[in-house]
C-alpha cells in the first residue's frame, strides 16, 4: 500500500513538473521578446525538447529573415523534425537549407540527410515500393553532386540496402505468379528480376523457379507451344548450371531437364 501511495505521489509530481515547464515555455512563446525566444528554441533544442522547439522555430523563422541568426535556426529546423521521426518533412527542410546556403559548410551535411531522411520513410518490402524508388534516385543524386564526398561509400551501400529491398518483392510476386500458376506472368517477371537485379541474393532460387515454371508452363501449354517451353526449362537449367555450378537446386532442375526432354520428343 505504501509502495502504491509513493508510485502516486512521483507521477504527480512528473506530471505536475511538466505542466510547470510546459506553462513555462508557452508563456515566452506568448510574451517573450524575440531574443528570449531565440535562446529558448537553442535551449529546447539542446535538452531534446524537439516538439516544444518546432513550436518556437515556426514562429521564429520567419521573423528572422535577412537576421544572421536564421541560418541556425534553419539548421535545427529539419533535424528537429528528424529526431522526432517526421523523415518526410525533414527531408525537404534539409533540403531548404542547402538551397538557402549552398556554400556552407553544412549544406553537404544537409543534402545526405535529406535523402537519408528519404531512405528512413522507405517502408517494409511487402509494401508499395514508390518511397524507395524515390529514395535511391535522391541517395543518387546526392553522389552525383558530391561525387569526392566521404559519405558516397555509405550512399552506395543504403542504395544496395534499398535495391535488396526492390529485389525481394519482386522475387515474392514473382513466387506468387508461380503458386496461382499464372506461369506466362511469373516467367516474365522471374527473368525482369534476374535481369534488373543481376547480383540480386534471390537470382540462384529465381532461376531455379524458371527452370519449374517453364516445364509446368510447358505442360499446360497447346500442342503448339509445348516444345519451346520445354526448351525454355532445360535452357534455364543450363544457365542456373552455369551461374551456380555447386548450387543446390541442380539435381532437381537436372531432372526436370532430362524429363522436358523426353517430352519434346515425344511431340511430333
Amino acid at each position: 500500500m505504501k509502495f502504491r501511495t509513493s508510485y502516486i505521489i512521483i507521477i504527480i509530481s512528473i506530471v505536475l513538473v511538466f505542466g510547470t515547464s510546459c506553462n513555462k515555455y508557452q508563456k515566452i512563446l506568448k510574451k517573450g521578446d524575440l531574443e528570449t525566444k531565440y535562446e529558448t528554441t537553442l535551449k529546447l533544442y539542446e535538452k531534446g525538447d524537439y516538439i516544444t522547439a518546432l513550436q518556437f522555430l515556426d514562429e521564429l523563422i520567419p521573423l528572422y529573415r535577412g537576421n544572421e541568426k536564421l541560418q541556425k535556426l534553419m539548421y535545427i529546423y529539419p533535424y528537429s523534425y528528424y529526431k522526432n521521426g517526421d523523415f518526410m518533412i525533414a527531408a525537404y527542410h534539409f533540403k531548404q537549407y542547402s538551397r538557402v546556403y549552398p556554400n556552407t559548410p553544412e549544406a553537404e551535411e544537409c543534402d545526405y540527410m535529406s535523402a537519408y531522411c528519404s531512405y528512413m520513410d522507405s517502408p517494409p518490402a511487402n509494401l508499395e515500393q514508390t518511397n524507395t524508388h524515390k529514395a535511391i534516385r535522391d541517395l543518387q543524386l546526392f553522389i552525383n553532386k558530391y561525387p569526392k564526398s566521404d559519405r558516397i561509400a555509405k550512399c552506395n551501400e543504403l542504395i544496395d540496402e534499398l535495391r535488396d529491398k526492390l529485389s525481394k518483392k519482386d522475387f515474392n510476386i514473382a513466387k506468387m505468379y508461380f503458386h496461382i500458376e499464372s506461369y506466362n506472368a511469373a516467367s516474365i517477371a522471374f527473368n525482369n528480376l534476374i535481369k534488373e537485379y543481376p547480383d540480386t541474393k534471390y537470382k540462384e532460387e529465381a532461376m531455379f523457379y524458371l527452370v519449374r515454371n517453364y516445364y509446368q508452363y510447358a505442360s499446360k501449354s497447346t500442342e503448339a507451344r509445348k516444345k519451346e517451353r520445354y526448351f525454355s526449362a532445360i535452357e534455364s537449367h543450363q544457365k542456373l548450371l552455369e551461374s551456380f555450378p555447386e548450387s543446390e537446386y541442380l539435381k532437381e532442375t537436372e531432372n526436370i531437364a532430362k524429363m522436358a526432354e523426353r517430352q519434346i520428343e515425344k511431340i511430333k
